[in-house]
């Protein structure tokens, strides 16, 4: 039987930091052959079999694998090839939430992408592409103050946006973009492939600023997107992991204190 190939996606690192952080795979694991594949906006690693003598050749692969994924660290996505839209709607399924979603600058691009994936309407429940200020107002409850004192590029924005759909849609969490696709629109203050996030939930608001140089439009409205539900998902991945611990605490018997 022929063994398969095993592949890794992750995003967020560039091709150099990627080739760096896994320098080495092939000498630690000399009968597997490693080739990176960029495939925007995220990447793959292939880890497949060379030698076959010895030691199974399984076995050899999951240990690849795994030294793989921990250099990746949380820019690692999934070992089954899995989109990022893909593993965000599986954390969504398994923590029983939902997402809504308040686009500007990515043009319901996000929306698309999440909606690709079938069986999203278990935890994907609306989205609003507000691309003027006056949508963004009107419909988000975006303070007029804020776009004027911090235009509309900016991370209060994105909270305030985030904010204003999350009370809107009643989701658990929401998500909002806002930013500069280009070509035009860019100022040395803001330039081109500005990125603001803003992620509202029950513990809060939070939000961030990403800066991209890709030469065209659509390749910043892809790497937008992507960010931003790569943000989402990793707030999934710490309520997630704070879930487990919380299991774990209260499995334990009383008085047991844990080593």
């Amino acid at each position: 039987m022929q063994t398969k190939d095993i592949i890794l996606t992750f995003f967020g690192l560039n091709e150099s930091a990627v080739s760096d952080l896994l320098e080495g795979v092939e000498s630690r694991f000399p009968r597997i052959r490693a080739e990176l594949k960029p495939s925007f906006p995220e990447m793959t690693l292939r880890l497949s079999p060379g030698d076959t003598t010895g030691k199974t050749i399984e076995e050899m692969l999951r240990e690849a694998a795994d030294w793989s994924r921990q250099q990746l660290g949380t820019n690692f996505l999934s070992a089954e090839g899995k989109s990022l839209e893909a593993i965000v709607g599986s954390l969504l399924r398994e923590l029983q939430l939902t997402v809504s979603v308040a686009e500007s600058c990515t043009g319901g691009l996000i929306s698309h992408l999440l909606t690709n994936v079938s069986g999203s309407s278990d935890y994907f429940l609306m989205a609003g592409v507000t691309y003027a200020n006056q949508a963004k107002m009107k419909l988000l409850g975006v303070s007029e103050e804020t776009l004027r004192r911090c235009g509309a590029v900016h991370e209060r924005t994105a909270e305030e946006m985030a904010d204003g759909m999350r009370k809107f849609s009643g989701t658990d969490y929401a998500l909002a973009t806002t930013g500069i696709a280009g070509p035009t629109g860019g100022t040395e203050e803001k330039p081109v492939g500005t990125l603001c996030v803003g992620l509202a939930g029950a513990g809060g608001v939070e939000s961030g600023r990403f800066c991209f140089s890709l030469p065209e439009r659509l390749m910043n409205k892809q790497i937008f997107a992507a960010t931003a539900l790569d943000v989402l998902r990793k707030r999934l991945l710490r309520r997630l992991t704070d879930r487990v611990q919380d299991d774990g605490l209260c499995a334990r018997k009383p008085g047991s204190t844990g080593t």
